[in-house]
């Protein structure tokens, strides 16, 4: 996409418009979804439904489990990763077969409802090499011990000592093995009416995928001692990264159906309350040893500052804050979800059997269940019946939407390397819809443009918003009358430190771009120091690193007194604030330290109170090109509006939420917000608690290479 060409993705609907001479002006609505309806996009059609946005775990797997709970004939998950251990709703009595956590085990509510007669389906990705670095399927996959360096997990803890556990088991080895014993069950067809499957990236589709950018990864330098270059892990390694939920789709004519789109992965690092408390209970042991934080520190992990603290001192601590959202959906817009499920189920292969006796000595649970096989293909253990021909909307879909608020227009999107997109402009092998909306909606946005997302490194996306302010501009320089929408556009980015050191580059790349270099200072002199030395007769004829290449090719903005972008010498009516988010500790400031980073795993824009999008898709180019990701877009004025205020006061604890969201109050807010950033940031540094969680975005690490 070139920087000069705002609408490369031809993603507006045109439209002509009669004016009277004497009144040549016009009042026109805005387009906020890809073709919306005209023509019809044949891929992604805007839908009907209601919807119901969930902050933060607690709220989200709670509303979840009771949604399984209700459950009549199917339950249809799309999973990144899966715990079997994690409690969903943690509100519930702590059970004697699970003693890490309170309430009920996923695993085992899951269990639960296939004894029920509940048809339970679970897709995850899985990946033999990936699945043991990411240890997305916890008990199954995972570098274990020492001298079991990857693979499937081959014995519990409980059987490599068996003979010599007496009382001393420690509890994080018993959730282990509570999972792995699941998962043998699981894998064996030992759980009735449960089935696993699972996939992997096709690289071919990914690579055809990445061609169609308009900056390709890198394969100069590499991460983990030069193995791997940021190329090969976009495009050997991409994952399947969706999570969405759909719960009896086609029982009684899809009356009772609900759907889930999220960005919460089924792990129990991603549950946490939205007031994200330094330290709780609730969130389960950290269980992180010295050595587990020495490995992630060579491989270039940024570590919870807190925990060598407390493991130096012997204090035990939860597992860090978190922060994300789900989406429940009701109505027609469930088609959408259950066709993205059915194609992947599909054409999923059976999750590989993990091997070993499957005892139940560990966990107490109720006697396996022997799957009747009778259905199944004998070489692959899939069903001879695929999913293939439930494709049409159930009659009734629409009443589980009666009293679940407005109905209101809503459009699913996807990145889908394997699967084409079509609209009325468009065919592509490839489904890029989520980028697609992103950079539609972000070419709309006059008001505000609010980002909550884990990663912040897709430069093309700063450059399109910088091409989409100029257009937008010069069109209303050149209108007979100036338009009422011509105002400061406040771009407001919350985002965490990048989790590996190989991530800085591109995240640098984006900032510098947004005139926001200094954030990442130690980078910014890096670089320039490099340019600069190719400059001298000794070193003129070396050229500059690739990662110096990129970033010199960006063409950053200036600011103006107040804050205002210049590009090239045109005001771009935009002004960029970017922040991390920390939790005040309370209890013992002086053991721990002032403050603690919550985790930032949000997926989330909001635009002007008139258009929200969700789901798993990170602001990277994994997300928008190569790995699979879902996500849902509404245009409904008033839950946009009430999520912005919801979000702004949780933030700033409950000292700035932008009111009716007015030019003027948005303007006010973004201006409390950099002032209560830098003021956290001050605090931190002084040993003092904070207000809110909003805090200056800084990162002092330098990297010298890249991973995707």
């Amino acid at each position: 996409m070139s920087s000069s060409d705002p609408n490369a993705l031809k993603t507006h609907q045109a439209a002509t418009t009669p004016t009277a001479r004497s009144s040549p002006s016009v009042q026109a609505s805005r387009q906020w979804f890809l073709s919306d309806g005209r023509p019809a996009s044949d891929s992604h059609p805007v839908r009907k439904g209601s919807i119901h946005t969930y902050v933060c775990g607690q709220e989200a797997f709670q509303a979840i489990a009771a949604d399984i709970e209700a459950a009549h004939k199917s339950i249809e998950l799309i999973c990144w990763g899966f715990d079997p251990a994690m409690a969903l709703d943690r509100s519930k009595p702590r059970r004697p077969e699970s003693p890490w956590t309170s309430g009920e085990t996923y695993g085992a509510l899951l269990e639960r409802k296939a004894a029920q007669g509940v048809q339970v389906r679970l897709l995850v990705w899985y990946n033999d090499a990936g699945s043991c670095v990411q240890n997305n399927l916890v008990g199954y996959a995972q570098p274990a011990y020492d001298h079991y360096p990857g693979g499937v997990v081959a014995e519990t803890w409980a059987e490599r000592n068996r003979g010599r556990i007496g009382a001393a088991y420690p509890l994080a080895e018993q959730r282990q093995d509570y999972c792995t014993l699941w998962w043998r069950r699981a894998t064996k067809g030992h759980i009735g009416n449960l089935e696993v499957r699972c996939r992997d990236g096709v690289k071919d589709a990914v690579k055809a995928s990445l061609a169609d950018e308009a900056d390709k990864p890198s394969s100069e330098g590499g991460q983990l001692k030069g193995w791997f270059d940021e190329q090969k892990l976009v495009e050997a390694y991409a994952t399947h990264h969706q999570k969405p939920i759909l719960i009896d789709f086609d029982h009684n004519e899809g009356a009772t159906a609900v759907g889930y789109i999220m960005g919460l992965n089924s792990v129990t690092d991603y549950w946490d309350t939205s007031q994200h408390e330094f330290d709780s209970p609730l969130r389960e042991p950290s269980g992180a040893t010295a050595a587990d934080l020495s490995k992630a520190q060579e491989a270039g992990a940024l570590v919870d500052a807190v925990l060598p603290t407390a493991l130096r001192l012997g204090l035990p601590i939860s597992r860090r804050p978190y922060r994300d959202y789900a989406a429940r959906l009701t109505g027609e817009v469930l088609v959408d979800v259950n066709l993205n499920f059915v194609r992947a189920w599909d054409r999923a292969r059976r999750l590989p059997e993990l091997k070993g006796d499957g005892g139940n000595s560990i966990s107490k649970v109720s006697p396996p269940v022997v799957e009747n096989l009778a259905g199944m293909d004998p070489q692959t253990k899939v069903p001879r019946s695929a999913l293939s021909g439930r494709r049409a909307a159930p009659a009734k879909l629409m009443a589980a939407c009666n009293a679940k608020g407005p109905i209101v227009p809503l459009q699913v999107l996807r990145t889908q390397p394997e699967e084409p997109y079509a609209d009325g402009q468009t065919r592509q092998a490839f489904d890029k819809s989520i980028k697609r909306a992103y950079f539609h909606a972000t070419g709309e946005a006059r008001n505000y443009l609010y980002l909550e997302n884990q990663y912040f490194f897709y430069e093309e996306w700063a450059r399109h918003l910088k091409a989409a302010r100029l257009s937008f501009l010069n069109g209303v320089q050149t209108a007979p009358a100036a338009s009422s929408e011509a105002r400061m556009l406040h771009l407001i980015v919350v985002t965490p430190q990048p989790e590996n050191v190989g991530m800085v580059p591109r995240t640098y790349d984006t900032l510098k771009s947004l005139g926001e270099a200094n954030s990442m200072r130690n980078q910014h002199e890096k670089i320039e120091k490099e340019l600069q030395s190719q400059k001298t007769k000794f070193l003129k004829f070396i050229g500059p690193s690739d990662i110096a290449q990129s970033a010199q090719k960006i063409q950053a903005p200036t600011h103006k007194v107040d804050g205002e972008l210049v590009q090239d010498g045109k005001d771009l009516a935009l002004k960029v604030i970017v922040c991390k988010l920390a939790t005040a500790n309370r209890a013992s400031p002086k053991a721990l330290g002032a403050a603690r980073d919550i985790y930032i795993h949000s997926k989330l824009m909001l635009i002007d109170d008139e258009y929200l999008l969700l789901g798993s898709a990170n602001m990277n180019q994994r997300s928008m090109a190569a790995d699979s990701e879902i996500c849902v877009a509404t245009s409904h004025q008033d839950h946009a509006r009430e999520l912005r205020r919801t979000i702004w006061g949780q933030l700033s604890g409950q000292t700035i939420n932008g009111g009716a969201g007015t030019p003027q109050e948005v303007a006010d807010a973004f201006k409390n917000f950099s002032k209560l950033a830098a003021g956290n940031f001050d605090l931190i540094r002084a040993g003092k608690a904070i207000t809110g969680h909003l805090v200056k975005f800084v990162d002092e690490r330098v990297a010298s290479d890249r991973v995707g």
